[in-house]
């Protein structure tokens, strides 16, 4: 084959790429870090607008549902601070959710200071309210699909734990002492 035939002349040119896997590894965990940081940065700084907006806010029910969304919110910075490997399934998150749903909750305080009775005013503002009551619901699942890794790996320590207890003999009731 011609082709085959010119790589084979030129392979000698061609540069030589040494692979080196913990290169690539330290590579891989300096991005996940640096974007940890990047996400807990904005994250914090979204958190506190949202923080801020919810204080002046008078609708109460709004206030409780924007409390479980502060929540999970913090709980998601949380497991990234912990896990910045996480980082690389936030983006969304980072990016979109979080901006997103503070400008939801300042566009609520607005028309809330507007006191009117417009029909479209008080259909938006129901809206937003269900809305973050579903942003609080799939933030809650992003918590849980975070973590779900860690939950299996548990599972997989405690199981083998308990069977290698059992070979043991260690586990069994055989050596409970009976008075």
């Amino acid at each position: 084959i011609p082709t085959f035939r010119l790589y084979k002349e030129r392979r000698k040119d061609l540069p030589i790429v040494e692979e080196n896997d913990q290169e690539d590894e330290a590579l891989v965990e300096d991005l996940s870090f640096q974007r940890a940081s990047e996400i807990l940065n904005s994250g914090k700084i979204v958190l506190e607008e949202i923080k801020n907006t919810k204080d002046k806010i008078t609708n109460q029910d709004f206030k409780a549902n924007v409390d479980k969304l502060i929540k999970n919110s913090s709980d998601i910075l949380n497991i990234v601070e912990k896990y910045p490997d996480k980082s690389y399934a936030l983006n969304k998150f980072s990016d979109y959710y979080l901006p997103t749903t503070a400008k939801l909750i300042n566009t609520y305080y607005d028309f809330e200071l507007m006191a009117t009775d417009d029909k479209k005013i008080k259909t938006s503002m129901d809206q937003i309210d269900s809305s973050i009551t579903t942003i609080t619901e799939a933030f809650d699942k992003i918590k849980v699909e975070l973590l779900s890794d860690r939950a299996m790996d548990i599972k997989t320590d405690i199981d083998t734990i308990n069977l290698l207890l059992n070979q043991e003999g260690l586990a069994e009731d055989d050596w409970k002492y009976e008075e």
